[in-house]
């Protein structure tokens, strides 16, 4: 589901209290099992210092939607 479209440049002021995994250029593949996270793509055209493909934050959705709101 997709939950918020923000650029590259202000993630990593919403991402401050934590550091995401890189997964990799395909998106990845989530079992049941896993965790409750949040899975945020960075596209080729974006700049700064986040490499294209997905991470995995280490929150879940309604923890990453209020880090959102507060930044």
């Amino acid at each position: 589901m997709l939950r918020a479209v923000i650029p590259a440049a202000e993630l990593s002021g919403v991402l401050s209290k934590e550091k995401p995994k890189y997964l990799g250029k395909s998106f990845p593949q989530l079992s049941q099992s896993d965790p409750v996270s949040t899975v945020i793509e960075i596209v080729k055209d974006e700049r700064g210092r986040w490499k294209a493909g997905f991470y995995r934050a280490t929150n879940g959705p309604l923890e990453f939607e209020d880090h959102l709101r507060a930044f």
